[in-house]
């Protein structure tokens, strides 16, 4: 137990949860490589974009160009395409919530009874 060590251990899991937060993956292009879901399902960045994602792309209108086709219509196909109608807003804020419960008892518990 050493502050150089615990700085090098949450960078990286920091850098875990980033990298599967849904800016640079999506959970339609991560069903290709399952053998990676676990990390997609403990990023709790994941979470908080994709409930923020599902609330600004619900029902969202574009304006397409008054000529040619428009190749996304609406923010609903976006939610289709990207995989992201798997969650919903609620489920995304009640894991936030479990989250934040759940390390707080993980940091009470290392506080309690761990002994330097």
């Amino acid at each position: 137990m050493s502050v150089e060590r615990s700085t090098v251990v949450l960078s990286f899991l920091f850098e875990m949860c980033r990298l599967y937060g849904g800016f640079f993956t999506s959970p339609k292009q991560l069903k290709e490589h399952q053998g990676w879901a676990f990390a997609d399902a403990l990023s709790y960045i994941k979470y908080a974009f994709m409930g923020v994602a599902l609330n600004e792309l619900t029902d969202l209108k574009f304006q397409c160009p008054t000529t040619g086709t428009c190749a996304l219509p609406n923010g609903n196909t976006i939610i289709k395409q990207k995989g992201y109608d798997e969650y919903t807003v609620q489920f995304c804020a009640g894991i936030l919530v479990l989250y934040i419960v759940g390390m707080r008892f993980i940091g009470y518990i290392a506080l309690r009874f761990v002994k330097v």
